[in-house]
């Protein structure tokens, strides 16, 4: 599960690192996958995500903070990721 968020940041960084054809592809592996659950960011969660990135004071992205707060809302405990900022959110264990 990731938010249109996390699919920007990395079809921007990869695009910007290894060309765009490779930008390309992280955004068809992302987006057209059946397996990958993509969450688009709405008024609601906005609102409700900018409450988390004012609670951390800016030391979590607000994608991040919005990846939190889906996390929240669907009682999910662990993220895959190489950003050590989730390592302060209390309730989250992060793989790498």
């Amino acid at each position: 599960m990731i938010s249109d968020l996390v699919l920007s940041e990395s079809v921007t960084w990869v695009g910007a690192h290894l060309g765009y054809k490779n930008g390309r592809e992280v955004y068809d592996n992302l987006f057209h996958n059946p397996v990958v659950k993509l969450v688009f960011l709405n008024t609601r969660l906005a609102q409700r995500s900018f409450v988390i990135y004012t609670r951390y004071g800016g030391k979590l992205s607000f994608a991040d903070a919005v990846s939190v707060r889906i996390m929240q809302d669907r009682k999910v405990r662990r993220i895959a990721s190489f950003d050590s900022d989730f390592d302060e959110v209390e309730g989250i264990s992060r793989v790498h």
